[in-house]
C-alpha cells in the first residue's frame, strides 16, 4: 500500500479523471464533432455507452446505430451548460427492441412499440419492444425467451427480466445465502443509489417471474 501511495496514487486518480473529461470542441466554431461520423453534433448533444470500451463521444444517430445488438446499455448524456455528463438510457434517444427479423422491425407490425420495464444486471430500465407480427410468430411470452428475456406476468406482460440477470440471481443465493429482497434492493440502488426508491419495479413481479423460471428449470432437471 505504501508503494500505490508514494508512486500510483495521484497518477491512478488523474488516469480517471481523463474519463470525465468534456468533448473537445473545435477551436474556431467550438462545435463538439462526433466521433463516429465526424460530423458536428446537433445541438452540441454527445453520448458516451458506460458499457463500451473506449466510450466513443456520440451523436445521437451515431449512438442507436452501435447499440442495435446492445440495447440495453447505458449511455450519458453530455451537458453543455452544466458542464458534466448525464445518465439516459437508449429508450430516451428512440431506441425500440425489435424481435424476430434480426433485429429489423417486422413488415407485419406497426409503428407502435410496448412500453416495458427491464431488470437487468445493470439495473432497471424502461424500454419499448416490437413483437413480431408476422403469422407464423410465436406469442408474445414466447417471442421474449425465444429473445434472452423472461416475463414477469404471462398475460400482458409489462416487466421482463434478462435470462442473465436471474441466472446471476440463482448464483449468488446459491453461493453467498443473497436473499430475493437483497438482489431486488442491489438493482434499484445500481439503477440510483440516491433515490432508490424512485426506480419504478414491482418487486413482486420480480419474484414471481424468478420463481416461474427455477421452477421451469426443475421440471426440466427432473426430466433428464
Amino acid at each position: 500500500m505504501k508503494t500505490f501511495l508514494a508512486d500510483w496514487a495521484n497518477r491512478a486518480w488523474e488516469a480517471m479523471f481523463k474519463r470525465e473529461k468534456p468533448p473537445e470542441k473545435d477551436s474556431d466554431s467550438q462545435a463538439i464533432k462526433c466521433q463516429g461520423c465526424k460530423k458536428d453534433a446537433e445541438d452540441n448533444i454527445v453520448y458516451r455507452c458506460r458499457e463500451c470500451l473506449h466510450g466513443l463521444h456520440l451523436c445521437k444517430k451515431c449512438c442507436l446505430e452501435r447499440h442495435k445488438f446492445n440495447p440495453l446499455h447505458v449511455m450519458e448524456e453530455w451537458d453543455d451548460e452544466r458542464g458534466f455528463w448525464l445518465k439516459v438510457h437508449l429508450v430516451d434517444l428512440g431506441m425500440v427492441i425489435n424481435l424476430g427479423h434480426e433485429g429489423e422491425k417486422c413488415p407485419c407490425s406497426g409503428k407502435r412499440a410496448t412500453p416495458m420495464v427491464m431488470i437487468h444486471e445493470n439495473g432497471i430500465q424502461s424500454i419499448e419492444i416490437r413483437y413480431c407480427k408476422c403469422a407464423l410468430a410465436s406469442d408474445h411470452c414466447l417471442q421474449l425467451i425465444e429473445n434472452g428475456f423472461w416475463p414477469a406476468t404471462w398475460e400482458r406482460t409489462s416487466t421482463v427480466m434478462t435470462i442473465k440477470v436471474m441466472h446471476q440471481y440463482q448464483l449468488l443465493s446459491a453461493q453467498s445465502q443473497v436473499s430475493a429482497r437483497d438482489f431486488y434492493t442491489y438493482l434499484m440502488r445500481l439503477t440510483n443509489n440516491t433515490c432508490a426508491h424512485e426506480v419504478a419495479v414491482s418487486e413482486v413481479s420480480m419474484l414471481n417471474g424468478g420463481r416461474s423460471n427455477i421452477s421451469l428449470y426443475r421440471i426440466g432437471t427432473s426430466n433428464s
